[in-house]
């Protein structure tokens, strides 16, 4: 599979009135480098026989994955983009059902992808300028507005519009971190995709650190021997006596810790 392809996952329960068929079909037939993969999230209404014709009229470039009983849109997300890695696709996105936001949308992200290889994520933001035909209602759109200032600045990230329903992924060790743990909220996942990130620790001295509400961490210290968790995890919860080699800590010079994938954004 070749770097730039990219799978677009897309969430979907109950949406036989709102599915558009023909410009499904239309939007692969035009291009060749993102698939579809729809996640059936325990619709029960003609959703799964809708997506099954999709799969049939586009085999291997529309792909349907059932997921049952209903798991709510973060989940279905999730499900979906382990899939997409698990098949091999080296970018992967999501897009909401209804085309809010249109298939070439897509197209765009994968683009800023391709054209910055450190880039992790890119995202789709909701804003009128001249030209563009953006459609919301006054109350949606100061809400959304109010919504998103307040998550910008808790989580100090300069984001413009953080429930677009248009993101795109770069598979890797960043991913595979978020999407290992179902998401804390059913419908604010895109606040926490967002400030994800990922720590190598290179000696692999510290194997698990927790921090409590003061801000001190308290952390797990030894040398790098999978005996140690293997043995805890048959003896649990006591603690006992073994042969393994204890931690020097006068032989130990450093321990570094570095941000996967830290690097300064395009201009």
């Amino acid at each position: 599979m070749t770097a730039d392809r990219m799978a677009l996952v897309i969430p979907a329960w109950n949406e036989a009135g709102r599915l558009h068929d023909a410009a499904f079909l239309a939007f692969v037939e035009s291009q060749d480098t993102v698939d579809l993969h729809f996640v059936d999230d325990g619709s029960q209404d003609a959703t799964p026989a809708r997506l099954a014709a999709l799969a049939t009229a586009a085999p291997g470039r529309i792909t349907v994955q059932r997921l049952q009983p209903n798991r709510g849109k973060a989940e279905a997300v999730r499900a979906g983009l382990l899939a997409a890695l698990a098949e091999g696709y080296p970018l992967v996105g999501y897009l909401d059902a209804d085309l809010a936001a249109p298939l070439e949308t897509a197209l765009l992200l994968r683009d800023e992808l391709v054209r910055w290889p450190t880039v992790s994520m890119v995202l789709g933001s909701r804003v009128k300028l001249l030209g563009w035909h953006i459609h919301r209602s006054e109350r949606r759109h100061y809400l959304g507005r109010i919504f998103a200032t307040c998550a910008s600045i808790t989580l100090a990230l300069p984001v413009y519009d953080t429930q677009c329903g248009a993101k795109a992924m770069r598979g890797g060790p960043a991913l595979d971190a978020l999407l290992q743990a179902p998401f804390l909220s059913r419908w604010l996942f895109d606040v926490e995709m967002a400030r994800v990130e990922v720590i190598v620790h290179p000696q692999s001295i510290i194997h698990s650190m927790v921090e409590f509400i003061d801000s001190s961490v308290l952390a797990q210290l030894s040398v790098t021997d999978m005996c140690f968790p293997i043995q805890y995890a048959v003896t649990w919860p006591e603690r006992v006596p073994n042969s393994l080699r204890p931690l020097d800590f006068a032989a130990l010079a450093r321990l570094d810790h570095v941000r996967l994938e830290a690097v300064d954004p395009p201009q």
